[in-house]
């Protein structure tokens, strides 16, 4: 998983990315910080954390390039972190199009239907378990497969939204090129080379912004566009870190269970402690490696409104009924919503 590492020219031994990997996934070796692909579970924090900036992600922004540019069929899966972290979103979505994204689909309508799929699950499996934990955040559950095999059974089995997303338009568009743009670095772990991905790029909102000044695309005087397909409600708000829809707290409280929201690895190291030891009560866990979740990712441009200015906005557009458009809907029928975790050995 070789997702990123330090270059020798720009890091002057602070060490400050040791001090910050909550896993000890760092080391340094000839005077160069060297991450271990086995240890590490891809949650930014030491790519935060570098004041020298002395770090190379592995980025699909040629390979997305060269899709568009010999005509293949490229959608762009939009996390909706894009509501709050762009001044004026509708001309974001009218850039992508202009870039050459064949359509935008913002990957919280399926986030919806992740929280279908969660009620149903619980509703099967009230009383069987003590915890139900949210399988949404790629960076948490890595994190249980590798360092906390006796929390896995509490993982719901169910696919992150991205993932579903791109099943959706693997089933609609086999031959396409799926896209995933958001703020994340663990999602890059699911759309990580691999012979069975359901997204096949990865793309950082600082990357796309690179890739209009290349193409010369300037956002500014886009004439406003809106996506192909946006939530039927307010899936925008899934971004934020403790969002809960009214009808899962009400199947979660309706099973005697409590309600936990944590964000932040260290809370998640706490978290995680309390339901080892048993002293934790039976609860439904929402849970985001990014404090206050993905709005918080570490790929947020850095002349992006503030933090909480973002997190307002997204609230703000969902409460508005979000675009007020009736978009394609999405037939879900025939599409695998399952996730398969596994226990992963780490020396």
């Amino acid at each position: 998983m070789r997702l990123f590492n330090f270059t020798v020219s720009n890091c002057r031994n602070c060490n400050k990315c040791v001090r910050e990997c909550p896993v000890n996934a760092i080391r340094f070796l000839n005077n160069e910080a060297k991450i271990s692909e086995t240890r590490c579970i891809a949650c930014g924090r030491c790519f935060e954390a570098c004041p020298q900036h002395a770090r190379n992600v592995q980025n699909d922004v040629d390979k997305v390039l060269n899709s568009i540019e010999h005509g293949k069929k490229v959608v762009a899966v939009l996390d909706s972190a894009y509501i709050g972290t762009f001044k004026e979103p509708a001309k974001f979505i009218a850039a992508l199009r202009e870039l050459g994204f064949d359509s935008v689909l913002e990957c919280a309508a399926a986030s919806e239907k992740v929280t279908d799929l969660y009620i149903d699950y619980i509703n099967k499996n009230a009383g069987k378990q003590k915890y139900f934990i949210s399988s949404t955040c790629p960076a948490t559950y890595i994190f249980i497969e590798k360092y906390h095999h006796d929390i896995l059974k509490y993982l719901m089995p169910i696919a992150s939204p991205m993932v579903l997303m791109g099943r959706v338009i693997k089933e609609k568009y086999p031959a396409c090129m799926a896209v995933y743009i958001g703020p994340c670095l663990s999602k890059k772990y699911e759309t990580f080379p691999k012979e069975d991905a359901e997204v096949d790029a990865h793309i950082t909102f600082v990357e796309i912004l690179k890739m209009f000044r290349k193409k010369e695309v300037v956002m500014n005087v886009m004439l406003p566009s809106v996506p192909d397909v946006v939530p039927a409600h307010s899936g925008q708000t899934y971004s934020i870190s403790g969002d809960m829809w009214p009808s899962l707290t009400k199947t979660i409280e309706g099973n005697g269970y409590g309600v936990l929201r944590v964000s932040g690895m260290d809370k998640i190291k706490e978290l995680f402690t309390s339901i080892e030891n048993g002293t934790l009560e039976n609860c439904y866990i929402g849970i985001s490696a990014c404090t206050e979740s993905c709005i918080n990712g570490p790929f947020i441009p850095w002349d992006a409104n503030g933090l909480f200015c973002r997190r307002q906005k997204i609230e703000s557009f969902a409460e508005k009924g979000g675009w007020g458009i009736k978009s394609e809907k999405i037939d879900w029928s025939n599409i695998d919503t399952s996730y398969q975790f596994e226990t992963k050995d780490v020396p």
